[in-house]
């Protein structure tokens, strides 16, 4: 056999290989009461803006140079969506401002939920982290307002008759803020 041919099947194996490691796999869809109890927040709202960042883990590694010097640097970055959502409905959680925003990943194979300015979703979201994978360890920073989902929380695009499921499981909030 020629290099060539072993090189390609060889490339071709080890993306096959690689592909299902650095795949999403959310184990199944969440039923809506499991999406619901999971969730600290769920919300229905508009996106107003859509955007990519650069998100950092707040762990910090700490390592000294040669010299002895203390060098503190940042674990990861890692680039996300970051969606701005004018909220409609509160089901579940409290919020402090009627606009809220969203960080997710870029797409499919980081579990990312892609939303559209100017569309209305059902957001089942969490303030604590931003995404529930067996091997993530991250820990982005946190704030007022900020909130984690993926489309393995069952986010989607407005539908009533997920409304209708919610409701049996938590009741619509009056939009009130907490300071």
């Amino acid at each position: 056999m020629s290099w060539l041919f072993k090189f390609l099947i060889f490339s071709t194996l080890y993306f096959f290989s690689v592909a299902e490691i650095i795949a999403c796999d959310c184990k199944g869809q969440a039923t809506v009461e499991n999406a619901v109890k999971n969730s600290s927040l769920v919300v229905t709202g508009t996106v107003i803006s859509n955007i990519l960042v650069a998100v950092t883990d707040s762990h910090q590694i700490v390592s000294f140079t040669e010299d002895s010097l203390k060098q503190t640097t940042f674990r990861y970055t890692t680039i996300m969506t970051k969606c701005k959502v004018v909220v409609g409905e509160l089901f579940k959680g409290s919020i402090s401002s009627d606009t809220l925003t969203f960080f997710t990943g870029t797409g499919e194979h980081d579990c990312g939920k892609e939303f559209i300015v100017g569309e209305k979703y059902i957001v089942y979201s969490s303030e604590k982290t931003y995404s529930k994978q067996k091997y993530n360890d991250l820990i982005y920073s946190l704030g007022k307002n900020i909130f984690w989902t993926d489309k393995c929380t069952r986010t989607t695009q407005y539908n009533s008759e997920e409304i209708f499921e919610i409701k049996k499981y938590e009741k619509e909030k009056p939009l009130t803020f907490k300071k």
